[in-house]
Formats: structure tokens, C-alpha cells, sequence
């Protein structure tokens, strides 16, 4: 074999350990069933964010960063059940506390139960068809980093290459309020397990940096929203 596509062949093995190495797996999850529940046709779901840890301390969370927290969610929810009307965290924000910005809403469960309280935010609850908001809460932790590294080839070159990695987890926690009843229907939480790292190959002379990221969380998401949703169904 021609020795540059040995090369080649090397450089793709790496790449390839690299890529499975940053793969998220499945951790551990649960539920809690708190008090009946069930769906009625035109029943709506809402996803709020309530708080974001990294390396268990409170990180700044905003408007942006739920919506993505709620999008991957909703991913878990409609995988459990397609039919699911789910509705934006921003529209149903804007039409059920219209004075309150992102970080003045309601948003933990807690808050949520409280403003129940008020005749006129249940009423505008029930005029958008609004039967559970789901509380969620996200801590994602990286392990300390680690060097690397190796080396391939034969006498007439080959390819050696050094870097750092990482463990990463995220644990994603739910509750589910029965926004009707106004009480706490279901709580549940989802882990997930990943990788991230990067470096360089020195393939001969050449550098060629290479980087992976196994984004913590990407499974955790959607099992939460599979979780809540069989809540919802029980």
C-alpha cells in the first residue's frame, strides 16, 4: 500500500477512536407519579426553564437558553406521544404574566403553585388551554482533564498525536404542575454521561489539530420529556 495512504488510513483510525470517544450514553433516570393526571383534547403543555448549574453552582440563564432546554425536551415528550400541543415558554409567558420579563416570571414550581393563587394568571392559564407547565432544572458537571496520547506507524513513518479529555454529566430534573388543580402532579430526572477533548496529530511533520465534543445532556433532555409525558398520560 502506498505509504501516504497509510497515512491516511492512520489518521482516520484516530479520528474515528476520537469520535466514539465523545459519545453521550444514557444514565440513570426515574419518575414520581404525585396526584392523577390525564389529558383532555385541546390541553396544552408548557416548558420553563428554573435553573441552570454548572459544576453545581447557579449559572446565568436566559430567555435563549430555555428555549433551547425546551426544544430538546419536547423532543422526548413527542417521541412518547406525537399528538402533544406543547407551547412555546416565550408565548405563553408573554399572554399569562404580560409585566414580567424571563427573570422575573414564575418559573420554579414553587413560584409557579403561587401564582395560581391570583383569580386573574389562572384565568389567563385556562383562556390558552394551558394543563401542565413543566419545571425544569438542569446541573451539568465536566471531571478533571486528562492527557493522552500514542503513536502508529512503521520505519517509514506514521503518526503520533497528544491531547487532553474530559468527563462530562448532566442531570436534568422536572416537575410537573397541574396548572387546573393547581397542584404538583409528577416529578421526574434523567442523566447522561459524555466526553470531550481535543489535540494534536503529528502525522510526519505536520501538526493537525483535531477536537470532540460529547455535549452533556443530549440524551438527559429527552429522557425527562419521555418521562413527564407517561406522567401525563397515567
Amino acid at each position: 500500500m502506498p505509504q501516504h495512504c497509510r497515512a491516511w488510513r492512520l489518521i482516520g483510525g484516530c479520528l474515528l477512536a476520537a469520535q466514539l470517544a465523545s459519545c453521550v450514553s444514557k444514565g440513570p433516570s426515574s419518575k414520581t407519579q404525585e396526584a392523577p393526571t390525564g389529558l383532555a383534547p385541546g390541553d396544552r403543555v408548557v416548558i420553563v426553564l428554573a435553573e441552570y448549574r454548572e459544576m453545581g453552582e447557579p449559572s446565568p440563564a436566559s430567555a435563549q437558553l430555555e428555549a433551547s432546554v425546551a426544544r430538546c425536551v419536547k423532543m422526548g415528550m413527542l417521541q412518547k406521544d406525537s399528538t402533544l400541543d406543547i407551547l412555546s415558554p416565550e408565548d405563553c409567558r408573554k399572554a399569562v404574566y404580560p409585566t414580567c420579563t424571563f427573570d422575573t416570571a414564575p418559573r420554579t414550581a414553587e413560584q409557579l403553585l403561587a401564582s395560581l393563587q391570583d383569580a386573574d394568571t389562572a384565568h389567563r392559564f385556562a383562556a390558552l388551554g394551558v394543563r401542565y407547565v413543566v419545571s425544569v432544572s438542569v446541573n451539568t458537571n465536566k471531571g478533571k482533564p486528562q492527557l493522552v496520547g500514542g503513536a502508529a506507524g512503521d520505519k517509514s513513518g506514521g503518526i503520533a498525536y497528544i491531547g487532553g479529555t474530559r468527563d462530562t454529566s448532566a442531570i436534568y430534573g422536572g416537575v410537573l404542575v397541574d396548572v387546573k388543580n393547581a397542584r404538583v402532579a409528577a416529578q421526574a430526572y434523567a442523566q447522561d454521561t459524555g466526553h470531550q477533548g481535543g489535540g494534536v496529530f503529528f502525522l510526519y511533520i505536520l501538526p493537525i489539530p483535531y477536537g470532540y465534543v460529547g455535549a452533556p445532556g443530549t440524551i438527559a433532555c429527552r429522557e425527562l420529556g419521555s418521562k413527564l409525558a407517561e406522567a401525563m398520560l397515567h
